[in-house]
């Protein structure tokens, strides 16, 4: 009996420590910017950083689309698969690989563009 009666206060403290460490419900999480809602909301897009560039996947599109412009065929392939490569699902990603394709034809080499058109019309084709 008087050993029950030493632990009680023991019992009590740490029901309430453990009352205390689990938080309540009033408490607010961390939210990330992605999370924020509201009239202030800022959509930023996706950025892509490697060791010579940080650009965004459309700054890069438009840069093989200068590039194919002027000619340089090969290398506006190069940009453009690079798009795809980054982000095969994204919102460029048929016009890159299409373009790739394109890149390569405009090229005279009719091995390269056929299998980008292929990986192309695979990639995103309806599913039946």
């Amino acid at each position: 009996m008087l050993l029950r009666h030493a632990f009680r206060p023991l019992l009590v403290g740490l029901t309430l420590a453990a009352l205390g460490c689990g938080g309540t419900a009033t408490q607010t999480e961390a939210r990330s910017p992605a999370e924020t809602r509201g009239p202030e909301q800022l959509t930023v897009e996706r950025q892509v950083i490697t060791p010579g560039d940080a650009t965004s996947l459309s700054e890069l599109f438009e840069e093989a689309k200068r590039e194919f412009d002027a000619g340089h065929f090969k290398v506006a392939a190069q940009k453009f698969n690079e798009v795809y490569r980054l982000e095969p699902r994204g919102e460029l990603a048929p016009h890159a690989l299409f373009n790739a394709g394109h890149s390569q034809d405009s090229r005279e080499s009719w091995t390269r563009p056929m299998r980008a058109i292929d990986a192309c019309s695979r990639s995103f084709q309806s599913p039946s």
